[in-house]
């Protein structure tokens, strides 16, 4: 199931919604092997197709993070573009990730990062345009 996220607007809203809650996780017992097929993986079409499966799993996470910045003045919808762009980010960066650390815990650190940046870029962009 690929699903377009980057044409997510207020509209199609609900229906993302409601096709992100249809993906399946990733069981807990099945991450490392997923994330270590994705680092070892050297032919690249196979390699999208990993990431694309991991990204896909991980929408519901990116929709609960975004969640906690409604009152940031971005739509929802808005704030959810910027947690996919940061689970993106996550994904395609994995070599950073340490097997040490939680999963969840490294996704949700670079997800928040990225919506936090995307937020303040934004609203700064903002007051210097009103300057």
């Amino acid at each position: 199931m690929f699903i377009k996220f980057f044409k997510l607007d207020e509209k199609n809203l609900k229906d993302y919604l409601i096709l992100v809650n249809k993906i399946p996780d990733i069981p807990v017992n099945k991450i490392n092997l997923v994330i270590n097929k994705l680092k070892t993986t050297k032919k690249k079409d196979e390699k999208g197709i990993i990431e694309r499966f991991v990204i896909e799993s991980y929408l519901k996470l990116v929709v609960k993070i975004s969640n906690k910045y409604r009152g940031s003045g971005f739509s929802f919808s808005k704030l959810i573009k910027f947690g996919n762009m940061g689970l993106i980010k996550a994904i395609k960066n994995i070599k950073d990730y340490n097997k040490e650390d939680n999963f969840i815990n490294y996704l949700v650190w670079i997800i928040e990062g990225e919506i936090i940046d995307k937020i303040i870029k934004e609203k700064s962009k903002k007051v210097l345009k009103e300057k």
